[in-house]
This record gives structure tokens, sequence and C-alpha cells, in this order.
């Protein structure tokens, strides 16, 4: 003897639709944290950066963004374009260190997380 089990699927649609709308309402204010976060970490580096005779170092600090965040991810990249900043952030074994990148990538991290967390949370 076989019982009938009966399945009802039929807010399946809407919860699909609902999680549809979540992830663009998420990606939408994802996205915008991104871009002020990144923002702040360039002018922070900038802010930091030592500056030689020439100040190219700190005039080749610049972000860029890839993807809008909407409809995927968002990346933003944050940083030196010449290419020597490398040897000033880490040292080599002629000079000392002189870090600019991680100390302005470290003073953001605390907030851009809170930040991620509660664009989430106001959407679950």
């Amino acid at each position: 003897m076989a019982d009938d089990v009966a399945v009802d699927v039929s807010g399946l649609t809407n919860l699909a639709a609902s999680f549809e709308t979540a992830s663009r309402r998420v990606g939408g204010d994802v996205a915008d944290v991104v871009r002020e976060t990144a923002k702040a970490v360039e002018a922070t580096m900038r802010e930091i950066a030592p500056v030689g005779p020439t100040g190219d170092l700190r005039r080749s600090i610049t972000t860029s963004y890839e993807g809008d965040g909407r409809s995927g991810t968002m990346t933003a990249d944050v940083g030196p374009t010449v290419p020597y900043a490398r040897f000033v952030e880490s040292g080599t074994a002629f000079m000392q260190p002189e870090p600019f990148v991680a100390p302005a990538l470290d003073a953001h991290a605390t907030e851009f997380g809170k930040r991620i967390d509660s664009a989430v949370a106001k959407v679950i």
C-alpha cells in the first residue's frame, strides 16, 4: 500500500523572484560600498605615500573598477602604477620600506566589513 504525498510548490516562483530582486538590491548597495571605500583608500594612500623629488609615486595612485555589482561581481583596484612602488612599499636590501599601500587598506578594512554586512542585512 503506497501513501500519497502532496507538495505545494506554488510559492516557488515568487520566492525565486524575491531572491532575484534581493540579489540586485544587495549588489547595488555593495557596489556603492566598494566604490566609496575604494575612493577612501585611494585618498588615504595618497596622504601617506612618501613623496620623492618628482611626486610621481603619489600622482600614480589611482582607482579602477571592473563590473558593476548589479549583475555579477565588482572589483576595485586601488594603488600606484609606477613600477618602483613595490620597492618603496616593501624596501630592498639597500632601502628601508616605507609602507603606504598596506596601512591604507588596513585603515579602512574594518569599516568596509561593517558596511558590507549592513548592506546585506538590509535585504535579508
